[in-house]
């Protein structure tokens, strides 16, 4: 988390490749506390790297070896304690507020219904009021997207 509290080295953790080394962390399924604490640091680290608003930070996590980034997410979403959930939900709403990320999720039929399941039914569930705004916001990005597209 140090590495992320200055400007300077959050720019030089995507050339690093340092998220590649958090992946496992926010894989893990255990629920314990110490894993929580685990993949809660790391998806604080990516959610200083997608608050930057810096333009190349979504399409390197975007990239083809590293595009776990959105499945590893929604999961999280499903299974994580509601800090974890709430910082999940923030990574995709960045994502998906970007232009090339927007297009990304929107690029096939099957990873486009995959994350707007996933949003929509997490909108249902959802008791807290950043998820709720989060989650809208998201459903919005992805169906305006579609919309545009349908024209």
């Amino acid at each position: 988390m140090c590495v992320v509290l200055f400007l300077l080295t959050i720019m030089l953790c995507c050339p690093a490749r340092i998220p590649m080394f958090l992946y496992p962390f926010l894989s893990s399924s255990h629920n314990t506390r110490p894993f929580e604490y685990l993949r809660l640091t790391s998806l604080g680290v990516i959610g200083a790297l997608v608050k930057t608003d810096d333009p190349e930070v979504v399409p390197y996590l975007l990239q083809a070896e590293n595009s776990e980034i959105i499945p590893l997410c929604l999961k999280i979403m499903e299974i994580g304690t509601e800090l974890s959930k709430t910082v999940a939900v923030f990574i995709i709403q960045k994502i998906l507020s970007d232009e090339k990320g927007l297009t990304y999720m929107c690029s096939t039929y099957d990873r486009f219904t995959h994350v707007a399941n996933v949003l929509v039914r997490y909108f249902v569930v959802a008791p807290w009021g950043f998820l709720i705004n989060a989650s809208v916001g998201s459903i919005f990005y992805v169906s305006f997207t579609v919309a545009g597209e349908d024209d």
